[in-house]
């Protein structure tokens, strides 16, 4: 066990970040 994320979770969360702000700047998708 550690007690730092692995590089994966790590890339993964700053995925999900990214992402999320991404998508909170532009203005919604017309479905």
């Amino acid at each position: 066990i550690h007690p730092h994320p692995t590089l994966n979770e790590t890339i993964c969360f700053a995925a999900e970040m990214a992402e999320g702000s991404i998508t909170g700047l532009m203005p919604p998708r017309k479905r």
